[in-house]
């Protein structure tokens, strides 16, 4: 029974280690995409003299492509090609979400509460990030 136990110990500690794993490069994934966003949006806000609200957004959008193949090929290790096109739809409408998200919290942190809109964006990411980790491990990227 000791050797049965072990066994599933060994089982188990693997699999949380797995998870760790996956959980540190979607860490790792989401500051690539932080940059990405950061950078678009600082060089349409500041360089463009875009509105910071239509900045966000379309950084955002663009952010989009780079998290999704990243997430998918490189956090997941998911290399079978014929359900991305699937995982894509399902990525897209939960970015669709993040971006209403995004877009109010944006409002709601710069317009109402004054925060520079470079750290109401940090803010927003991270809060985001946890949310869309749960999804992609149970629903897209299962």
């Amino acid at each position: 029974m000791e050797f049965k136990e072990n066994i599933n110990l060994i089982n188990k500690r693997a699999r949380d280690l797995y998870q760790n794993a996956m959980f540190i490069k979607s860490i790792l994934v989401g500051f690539v995409a932080l940059a990405v966003d950061l950078s678009l949006i600082f060089i349409f806000t500041d360089v463009f003299l875009w509105n910071y609200w239509i900045s966000a957004n379309i950084a955002f959008i663009i952010t989009i492509l780079v998290n999704f193949l990243l997430q998918k090929f490189w956090t997941f290790g998911d290399n079978v090609v014929h359900r991305t096109k699937a995982q894509l739809f399902k990525f897209f409408t939960l970015s669709l979400l993040n971006l209403f998200a995004n877009s109010i919290l944006m409002y709601v942190f710069v317009s109402l509460f004054g925060i520079w809109y470079l750290l109401a964006q940090t803010v927003i990411t991270a809060i985001l990030f946890l949310f869309n980790f749960v999804v992609y491990r149970f629903y897209i990227f299962v």
